[in-house]
């Protein structure tokens, strides 16, 4: 692959980084892709009890909630 850049004033130190950091890099993998996550029933139910929940201020700070485990 040949990529052609246009070095200038403005990006020169830019580009130059990027160069080096790409000599740095001895091999490139291809990710697979993230398995797609699958919102069940329950977690849509969980998810809508705890908005309400939070919407009539029934939530605790994580100081409360360090205490209550524990942590």
């Amino acid at each position: 692959m040949t990529l052609l850049v246009d070095i200038n004033s403005q990006n020169q130190e830019q580009i130059m980084s990027a160069i080096q950091l790409i000599r740095g890099v001895k091999s490139v993998k291809n990710m697979d892709k993230p398995k797609e996550v699958v919102e069940t029933k329950a977690d849509r139910k969980a998810w809508k009890k705890a908005r309400k929940d939070l919407a009539n201020g029934k939530a605790i700070s994580m100081e409360e909630l360090k205490q209550k485990l524990g942590l």
